[in-house]
């Protein structure tokens, strides 16, 4: 019988642990997102679970290599990001955990659009 309680015990725990980490922790931490090079007068969206956090044209500066520093705080948890740029759309799940960047560069050329996670944010001069 104990052996029985005590999987049943491990069983909950680990669907209560399953649960937190699919949940949105209400920990706010800073959310940076830096829309990168190649942007001339491309009109972006951004949302986050469908819930949009940037509607306008974006045009990069030549001497610093970005459009926009977008600075949020959100809270820590999953979320699918959405980026549309002149129609164009790509959608990814990321991890929000503490302090994270997001980089997103555009090809003109191939009309690509590139999300990355750096480990650590881009300084602008």
């Amino acid at each position: 019988m104990k052996t029985i309680s005590k999987s049943a015990l491990l069983c909950i725990i680990g669907f209560v642990f399953i649960f937190m980490g699919c949940k949105k922790l209400n920990i706010e931490k800073e959310l940076r997102i830096d829309l990168g090079n190649q942007f001339n007068k491309e009109f972006v969206i951004i949302k986050l679970d469908d819930k949009v956090i940037f509607s306008d044209s974006a045009t990069s500066n030549p001497l610093l290599g970005v459009a926009e520093v977008l600075v949020f705080d959100y809270p820590i948890g999953r979320y699918e990001i959405s980026v549309t740029i002149n129609g164009i759309e790509k959608k990814e799940h990321f991890r929000h955990k503490k302090n994270r960047f997001v980089y997103i560069s555009f090809d003109r050329s191939s009309s690509e659009i590139t999300i990355t996670y750096p480990d650590e944010k881009y300084m602008y001069d």
